[in-house]
C-alpha cells in the first residue's frame, strides 16, 4: 500500500516524472519495486531501498527522510569536509587539537571512506545524468551527508577515525565524541564565525501589492 500511495502521488503531481525516462521504463521500475518491497522485513530496510529506488527519477527534489530516529537529531561527525573523487578531506575540525585543513579521512568506524562514498553514489539525489565527480562533490553538502549517513550507517556517541595527517603525512587513529547539529553550529561560530546554510543565499522580496519573488 505504501508503494501504491507513493506511485499515485508521484504520477499525479510530479512535474518531471518522465523527463529522463519514458513512461514504460518508469512503470516497469514501479512494478519491480512493488514486488521487491513485499519481501522487506523491517521499516528500515523499506526506507533504505526506497531511497535507492527514487534515484530512478533523477530529480534532486525527490527524496526520502528517515522515519524513526529523526535524522535531525542524529549525531554528526566532529568536522566539516569536502569530497573529491570519492575521498573525504577535513575542512574544519572541532577539537582541542584540530587536524589541519586537507587531512584525509581514510575510514569512519572501521569502514573505508571510499566504500561509503561509492555506496552513496547509488542513493544520492541528482538532477539528470551527471558524472560521478559531480555526485561526489555533492556529498560534501552536510544536508545530504547527515541525512544519508543516519539512514544507511550509524553514529554513536563516539566515532573512530583513521586520518592521513595533511602536514606530517602520518596515519593517525583517534576516537572522538560525535556532536549534535546544534553543537556543531555553535562550535563553528565560536571558532570560525557565522555558520552559513544554503538558505542564507535566498531572500523574499515583495513588489507592489500582489507580487513576491524568492
Amino acid at each position: 500500500e505504501d508503494v501504491q500511495l507513493m506511485r499515485r502521488a508521484l504520477e499525479e503531481v510530479h512535474p518531471g516524472l518522465y523527463r529522463y525516462s519514458d513512461k514504460k521504463t518508469i512503470d516497469a521500475a514501479f512494478d519491480a519495486f512493488e514486488k521487491k518491497a513485499a519481501e522487506f522485513e523491517t521499516v528500515e530496510t523499506f526506507y533504505m531501498e526506497m531511497e535507492k529506488f527514487l534515484t530512478t527519477f533523477q530529480c534532486v527534489h525527490t527524496l526520502i527522510n528517515e522515519p524513526l530516529s529523526n535524522y535531525k537529531e542524529a549525531p554528526v561527525l566532529p568536522f566539516t569536509f569536502f569530497v573529491f573523487e570519492g575521498e573525504m578531506f577535513i575542512e574544519r575540525h572541532f577539537a582541542e587539537k584540530p587536524l589541519p585543513h586537507g587531512s584525509k579521512v581514510l575510514s569512519i568506524d572501521g569502514v573505508p571512506v571510499k566504500e561509503i562514498t561509492d555506496y552513496f553514489l547509488t542513493v544520492i539525489e541528482n538532477d539528470g545524468i551527471n558524472p560521478d565527480e559531480v555526485k561526489y562533490r555533492r556529498m560534501g553538502d552536510l544536508w545530504f551527508w547527515d541525512r544519508a549517513y543516519a539512514i544507511h550507517f550509524d553514529l554513536g556517541e563516539q566515532v573512530e577515525l583513521e586520518i592521513l595527517h595533511a602536514e606530517t603525512g602520518e596515519t593517525v587513529k583517534l576516537t572522538q565524541n560525535t556532536l549534535s547539529k546544534a553543537e556543531r553550529k555553535t562550535m563553528h561560530e565560536e571558532i570560525y564565525g557565522k555558520w552559513s546554510t544554503p538558505d542564507d543565499k535566498w531572500e523574499t522580496a515583495f513588489y507592489e501589492e500582489k507580487s513576491a519573488a524568492y
